[in-house]
């Protein structure tokens, strides 16, 4: 506890900066069986010769909203250290430009932090440049893990005997020599996954976005696109008894040399409604190689992955994949399998590989349309990839089939875009819009949007297509449909006077951001007097300090002065 040690204390700081502490343990502040409370605090330039550079939790649940770990050091957890059933509560944080041997940014040891909005970016370690975890089970949702690094493993996040749930997490960017660029599970791990998306990232060896050792993740509603294995696993890769599941899953634009989408070895991975296109392979399996491997795929789609040589899956050993259900091109044998361009609407060349770009949803006419297994779809899995649902009548014969890959083909489809900073939610499905995204839907469907601002901005309201101010707003989709939801952060200071007087406002602007600091002074005009201020702020106070949160009118009233006559007696002596 280089900077504080809380020992069953719970103190409350805001505004608090540690910077350039030092200790064998949190070399920023040591917390054993407390629960601190930390609002705005930095922490930053910390060192730990053991653990915890920034913060070291032990047995401890301190919670934090709006904080920073800043280039802090320790040999585990260069920015946050959490052992023996520490579960700290994160919200609103930041990891950055850390370093430990493990967890560069967190590294947790039989402890379950949860978190939510934070972001972990710029990190460095040997393994989980990011995060690592060692028989933990933290939480993360609404989390971002962009530009980390490790040596060995886990540029992302490392696992080990561990089991994270993730919902709506990113990996992006970041790199490792080694195994695992955005994440690599081992000894067991099994972590589940939801609505995470896998985005650019390296590795030197095997598994670009994800490498599984001995590990059965669970992923529903994910995408992995422009990740880069440089020998195997491009998107993926599964070695000795990995057995994960992957459903509604889209693995695009990854590369490798061998599986540029896949790569199994020893491992026995269940596929249900993926959809493998536009990955490279330098040698052979540009969807999935198998070495002694037999996959499960189902409901799935292989078209447009390149290869040097072979197929679209590439067996060797022992391997027998069970491909069912499925669209292949150059075909497989399996029941109700097919080879016919899935006519997807917007697919980019192998060639490309590694590359972000593409749209892998089904056009109208696309034959893999109703030709699914319903049996197959897991009872627990009622969307697609975007969260729309799935079984949905797509040729109109009045029967409801799942369609083959990550995406239910839906007649219309609904763009959302954003202007300034917020989130746009909205049902039916799981909307949930940062930046842009397009839901389908049948026509005819009612959606509701609701339009959330980021503090500091203002919803504004709608535009495109359909134009308000209601917020949540009610839309019936007929057909295609874009829609803007707008945020400002400049609002308006209305001043109005009653009475005679002037109100001087400094600064004088058009405009004035969230926060800023504005001050009103009144001067009556002569026979009148200030009696206060109303409308947005009630006060008499003159001068008065006002906190710009919002557009503001506020009103300065005057009262004349009541005149008394005496009268005016006059005697004669």
């Amino acid at each position: 506890g280089g900077g504080m040690w809380n020992n069953g204390s719970d103190p409350k700081l805001t505004d608090v900066t540690f910077g350039g502490n030092e200790a064998d343990h949190g070399g920023g502040m040591y917390n054993w069986c407390a629960s601190p409370a930390l609002t705005r605090v930095t922490l930053i330039d910390n060192r730990a010769t053991f653990e915890g550079g920034g913060m070291y939790n032990k047995m401890a649940y301190p919670g934090l909203s709006d904080v920073e770990f800043s280039d802090n050091e320790a040999t585990y957890g260069g920015g946050m250290y959490n052992v023996d059933w520490g579960y700290p509560t994160l919200t609103n944080v930041s990891f950055k430009g850390n370093q430990a041997d493990k967890g560069g940014g967190m590294y947790n040891d039989e402890s379950s932090p949860t978190l939510s909005d934070v972001s972990f970016s710029g990190n460095q370690a040997e393994s989980g440049g990011g995060m690592y975890n060692l028989s933990s089970s933290p939480t993360l949702s609404r989390t971002s893990f962009t530009g980390n690094q490790a040596t060995s493993s886990g540029g992302g996040m490392h696992n080990s005997d561990s089991s994270p749930g993730l919902m709506g997490v990113t990996f992006w960017g970041n790199l490792n020599p080694w195994y695992g660029g955005g994440m690599a599970n081992y000894e067991g791990s099994s972590p589940t996954l939801t609505k995470v998306y896998f985005v650019g990232n390296r590795a030197s060896i095997s598994g670009g976005g994800m490498y599984n050792d001995n590990s059965s993740p669970r992923l529903t509603n994910v995408a992995l696109s422009g990740n880069r294995g440089s020998l195997s696993g491009g998107g993926m890769s599964n070695l000795q008894s990995s057995s994960p599941w992957l459903t509604n899953v889209a693995l695009s634009g990854n590369q490798a040399d061998m599986g540029g989408g896949m790569y199994n070895s020893h491992s026995n991975p269940v596929l249900t409604n993926v959809t493998f296109s536009g990955n490279q392979a330098d040698d052979h399996g540009g969807g999935m190689s198998n070495s002694d491997s037999n996959p499960t795929v189902v409901n799935s789609i292989l078209w447009g992955n390149g290869a040097a040589a072979g197929p679209q899956i590439h067996n060797s050993g022992t391997s027998a994949p069970g491909v069912t259900y499925s669209d292949i091109e150059g075909g497989y044998s399996g029941e109700g399998n097919m080879d016919a361009d899935p006519l997807f609407i917007e697919p980019v060349p192998a060639s490309e590989a590694p590359t972000t770009g593409g749209d892998y949803h089904l056009s109208e006419d696309s034959p893999a349309v109703d030709r699914g297994s319903n049996e197959a779809v897991p009872e627990d899995v009622d969307g697609d990839l975007d969260g729309n649902p799935r079984t949905v009548d797509g040729t109109g014969d009045g029967n409801a089939v799942v369609d083959m890959g990550a995406y239910e083909y839906l007649e219309a489809l609904l763009t959302i875009l954003k202007q300034g900073q917020g989130l746009v939610t909205g049902t039916p499905g799981s909307i949930d819009c940062g930046g842009v995204c397009t839901a389908g839907f049948l026509a005819g469907t009612e959606v509701s949007l609701t339009a959330t601002a980021e503090t500091g901005w203002t919803f504004d309201g709608w535009s495109g297509d359909v134009e308000s101010t209601e917020n949540p707003l009610a839309i019936t989709i007929q057909d295609d449909t874009v829609i803007t939801a707008t945020f400002r952060d400049e609002y308006t200071l209305d001043v109005n006077i009653v009475g005679e007087g002037d109100v001087e406002v400094d600064p004088r602007q058009d405009t004035y951001g969230y926060g800023e600091e504005v001050t009103l002074a009144a001067t009556p005009n002569t026979g009148w007097s200030f009696v206060g201020w109303s409308g947005g702020v009630e006060s008499k106070e003159n001068p008065l300090e006002l906190t710009i949160e919002g557009d503001t009118a506020i009103t300065a009233t005057f009262a004349e002065e009541t005149k008394v006559y005496l009268p005016l007696v006059l005697r004669n002596h």
